[in-house]
């Protein structure tokens, strides 16, 4: 039985849409609730760039992936 590559990264495209989307809703409800000092920009700031830094270095990895390949699952049990 083999499987396809493509299934992980649909996989991890779905997690990254709904990462994208808390991530959203937490730096809004950090600037609408949130007390306007210095403090809580500079974290919001550190955790933008920080995000970013991941989803750039994580793409630059994928994008080396040949995901036509298969894995043949039952080999890895034999």
């Amino acid at each position: 039985m083999e499987v396809s590559l493509k299934i992980f990264l649909f996989a991890y495209l779905i997690f990254l849409f709904f990462w994208v989307i808390f991530s959203f809703f937490n730096i809004f409800h950090a600037v609408k609730f949130g007390l306007a000092n210095k403090t809580n920009i500079i974290v919001m700031i550190i955790y933008i760039v920080v995000s970013l830094i991941i989803i750039g270095v994580s793409f630059m990895f994928i994008s080396t992936i040949d995901w036509n390949e298969k894995i043949d699952i039952l080999s890895l049990f034999i």
